[in-house]
């Protein structure tokens, strides 16, 4: 009998806890609309090297590059970079390493409007990869409503 007045009390508790006082009069939120590149976030340089030692284990090197000069013009939709890296930063990549790097083996990350998203469009590198930039790359920026624009990222200079 005690645990038939309990599961009807805790029955009676939990739809009261389930249950929303708001039913009318709720503003309806607009989703984003903005479906453009904010900002460049960095260009890094990855590359993938062994491990000191006597050890074979492959380890995967992430080298943010300094010197990065971009212009955002929001109205054409391109992106321009320009990238020169300091001698300590390059420095800092040990050789075969160094030799390798490249206008067309680094990688691009872009800052986005909240919740957009963003696809590459033909043989453009997927953002945030090591990729060919020595060509403009396009790209589809899509807002968090669906709103769609079409984008070029440029790595118009790279200085080594």
């Amino acid at each position: 009998m005690k645990n038939k007045i309990f599961l009807i009390l805790s029955s009676m508790a939990l739809s009261l806890f389930l249950s929303s006082c708001l039913t009318s009069n709720t503003e309806v939120i607009e989703e984003y609309a903005d479906n453009s590149i904010n900002d460049v976030a960095g260009v890094w340089y990855r590359y993938i090297t062994t491990e000191g030692g006597t050890s074979t284990r492959e380890v995967l090197v992430k080298v943010e590059l300094d010197g990065i000069t971009k212009t955002i013009d929001k109205e054409a939709r391109k992106v321009m970079i320009r990238v020169a890296p300091s001698e300590s930063r390059l420095n800092s990549i040990p050789d075969p390493a160094r030799s390798k790097m490249g206008i067309d083996n680094v990688a691009v990350v872009v800052v986005l409007p909240t919740a957009a998203r963003i696809f590459p469009i033909g043989d453009a590198p997927k953002l945030g990869t090591n990729g060919d930039w020595s060509k403009p790359n396009k790209y589809m920026v899509q807002a968090a409503n669906g709103d769609q624009a079409e984008w070029t990222i440029h790595i118009t200079e790279f200085i080594k």
